[in-house]
């Protein structure tokens, strides 16, 4: 498996992933950019493209269409809102930003033909009703804490 995250070009390598889903920028401007679409079909079986699933810029399904459009087969809720926790996780659940959101994008990404990948805490991970829904389940502890893969089996 191969993640791809366009988004990161630009941010710092050791911060990176972890302060791409502050409001800094538009993490999904890539959809739609010709750039990516020229992958080898070999590559392309194992890529995941990163996508921000809680998007206000686009909808749901005019950046799960995009996406198809540009040939993308297979996507991971990267960055996660699961990256944030105490008093800023419960800002943003109350804003309709929680995991939750992302696990429902994912859902209708599938219902359109994607292959999905789920990115979250350890603790929303065991509370999945449909866990089998997911490809991989990309676990992580939170900012500079460990990132681990495992399947949607456990």
């Amino acid at each position: 498996m191969v993640i791809v995250c366009p988004w990161l070009k630009g941010l710092p390598r050791e911060s990176g992933l972890w302060i791409s889903a502050l409001p800094i920028h538009d993490v999904n401007s890539f959809v739609g950019d010709s750039a990516h679409a020229d992958i080898s079909s070999e590559l392309c079986d194992r890529l995941y493209f990163g996508v921000f699933a809680l998007d206000r810029f686009r909808s749901s399904t005019q950046l799960l269409a995009a996406l198809r459009t540009m040939g993308v087969r297979r996507i991971i809720n990267l960055p996660s809102v699961s990256f944030f926790d105490g008093h800023s996780a419960t800002i943003l659940k109350s804003l309709d930003l929680g995991p939750a959101g992302e696990v429902e994008f994912l859902r209708q990404a599938k219902a359109a033909g994607l292959d999905v990948a789920l990115c979250t805490r350890e603790p929303l991970a065991r509370e999945l009703k449909d866990a089998s829904l997911f490809d991989f389940i990309l676990l992580h502890e939170g900012p500079g804490g460990a990132i681990t893969a495992m399947s949607p089996a456990g």
